[in-house]
């Protein structure tokens, strides 16, 4: 297998807009990645791993011209520990690199129209 490449990867997303209105709309995502190899002698890899990411928005109509969205995000919400990625035939053998732990994210944003 060619380093720094997995031969398996997957990506899904649901998302639910309560009553169609697009005012809320609440989501979940699921990245999920194969074992990768880390040289080219393919003698070390690294684990395959799944993530799972949890978001919500909500949308206000302020006025005619302006608007507010607040976004509330979580990743990694098993904070599961994971290689995210790795350096190819690295010559000390410190092939890995960290994933993100578990990591929130709160959005705030306003629209006005002029």
């Amino acid at each position: 297998r060619i380093g720094g490449t997995s031969p398996r990867a997957a990506y899904g997303e649901i998302a639910w807009l309560p009553g169609g209105s697009g005012q809320t709309e609440l989501a979940a995502e699921w990245r999920a990645q194969g074992e990768t190899a880390v040289n080219d002698r393919n003698t070390d890899f690294a684990s395959g791993y799944a993530t799972l990411a949890l978001r919500a928005r909500q949308q206000y109509q302020l006025s005619d011209a302006s608007r507010l969205e607040l976004l509330l995000r979580v990743d990694n919400v098993f904070d599961r520990a994971y290689a995210g990625s790795v350096i190819v035939n690295e010559g000390n053998g410190r092939f890995f690199e960290p994933g993100m732990p578990r990591a929130w994210l709160v959005g705030l944003k306003w629209r006005q129209a002029f």
